[in-house]
């Protein structure tokens, strides 16, 4: 019998997690599968369970995508299958694999499942699942954890961190090196993805794929405060490629830089400052999804 390694965030859903996931085991259980149910009531201790995942074993992790990012980051590049079982606020990971928003029914997807590869980048020590910035979402991800203290947020918890960013802001000048050779012009923010969608539903690279072997690059060449809001909108709506100072690229190597204190921001988690070096590590990870869903499709021509 397959054995699933159930991870669980107790804390996400404002603290369902914990109630839910008795139910869950249960589900998993009636498709076949051995279950093994572990609630992380620890900072930390999701890495920890998952570098313990045995090999022939699958990881189900309820959470967010910072749960989803601390799983990889346990894996280390070890190829355990993950399935996600959405509960966070954007679940970026999630939709981009066309999985249910429930949880009950994105397990489901142990009926019957692909398995897809999926590039994994890693600045330093932490991984990079779907992006990285340095710049002005980075300064609101920065604000929002310094106001959370741990607790539940929405999309609505972003609107005070956002208007105080907006009123405080001073673009720092970004120095980029992409595979080794550095950017002609000076950059005043960066995004790296890899795969479509950014803050939850919203399609901000849709030339992007999670296993072609690089990230995608958007820069924004300008100090303009009315720039960056503007970027912001237009990146929302999936038009980057449209707007003027913006640059548009790939890499597997990037390193970004400045002499002003820009923060980071990780797979929606504040993440340091700059300089930071980004490493791909191509087909690195690897995701269930439902057998007949056009992620699948779209992996197998990666």
């Amino acid at each position: 019998m397959r054995s699933v390694l159930l991870l669980v965030n107790p804390y996400s859903g404002r603290g369902r997690g914990k109630r839910l996931a008795p139910h869950l085991a249960e589900l998993i259980s009636s498709l076949g599968f051995e279950v093994d149910l572990y609630l992380a009531e620890q900072p930390g201790t999701i890495e920890q369970r998952s570098a313990e995942a045995k090999e022939g074993q699958i990881i189900a992790v309820m959470g967010g995508d910072g749960t989803v990012n601390a799983v990889v980051h346990g894996l280390n590049s070890r190829k355990v299958p993950i399935l996600v079982l959405p509960f966070g606020t954007a679940n970026v990971v999630a939709k981009e694999l066309n999985l249910s928003r429930d949880p009950l029914k994105a397990a489901l997807t142990l009926k019957s499942y692909s398995i897809v590869d999926w590039d994994i980048a890693w600045c330093g020590d932490k991984p990079v699942v779907f992006s990285l910035s340095a710049g002005f979402d980075a300064y609101v991800v920065h604000r929002m954890a310094e106001s959370r203290n741990g607790g539940h947020c929405s999309f609505v918890s972003y609107i005070a961190p956002s208007m105080k960013t907006m009123f405080g802001f001073r673009p720092h000048p970004i120095e980029i090196s992409v595979d080794g050779e550095p950017l002609s012009e000076k950059s005043y923010y960066f995004l790296a993805i890899n795969c479509k969608r950014y803050a939850g539903d919203f399609l901000v690279a849709p030339q992007a794929s999670t296993c072609d072997g690089r990230f995608d690059l958007m820069t924004l060449a300008s100090s303009s405060l009315c720039d960056h809001i503007r970027y912001i909108t237009v990146a929302l709506s999936g038009k980057m490629s449209k707007m003027r100072d913006v640059r548009l690229g790939t890499f597997v190597n990037l390193r970004a830089e400045s002499p002003g204190k820009v923060p980071v921001q990780i797979d929606g988690e504040a993440a340091g400052f700059l300089p930071v070096t980004i490493e791909t590590r191509p087909s690195s990870c690897c995701f269930l999804v439902p057998r007949s869903c056009e992620a699948a499709d779209d992996a197998a021509a990666c």
